[in-house]
């Protein structure tokens, strides 16, 4: 199934305790420092296809976890970094979303592409994960995702 498919369909979100995910928070190091991030991948071995998601200008939300399990849930390994680490991550804003707003707006291109790529990084760490770059984005709910192919 493609990634735009599987966006466009009306899908159940997993819940955070879906015992056939592996879903938790990370911590991994890019060039602009430690960037935490949201992470979910099936618990049945082998490898798997990569995707990191990229949150919209609300951070990366509850909503944005659940995408993540969700994808995770068709197969894939997916990370999904908060670009707002720097700033002391989504949720030090206390849900003030015009801050995130205006944070997530501020935050240069630069860095942005660095955080990808410590996503990436961290995505093709993860156990059978198979992510050699991030060649093209599309969007989910709110968020944006990179998908190898």
């Amino acid at each position: 199934m493609l990634v735009s498919e599987l966006c466009a369909a009306q899908v159940t979100i997993p819940s955070e305790f879906d015992t056939s995910l592996e879903s938790v928070a990370v911590a991994f190091r890019g060039s602009s420092g430690m960037t935490l991030g949201y992470m979910s991948q099936p618990k049945a071995g082998g490898p798997r296809p990569g995707l990191v998601l990229v949150h919209d200008v609300v951070g990366l939300t509850p909503g944005v976890r659940g995408a993540t399990r969700n994808l995770a849930n068709a197969g894939y390994v997916v990370v999904a970094p908060d670009f707002l680490s720097p700033n002391g991550g989504t949720a030090s804003f206390r849900g003030v979303e015009a801050e995130v707003q205006r944070a997530v707006n501020a935050t240069p291109g630069t860095r942005t592409k660095s955080t990808a790529a410590g996503a990436t990084s961290a995505q093709r760490s993860a156990r059978g994960s198979r992510m050699p770059h991030v060649p093209a984005a599309s969007s989910v709910a709110g968020a944006h995702l990179a998908e190898a192919p």
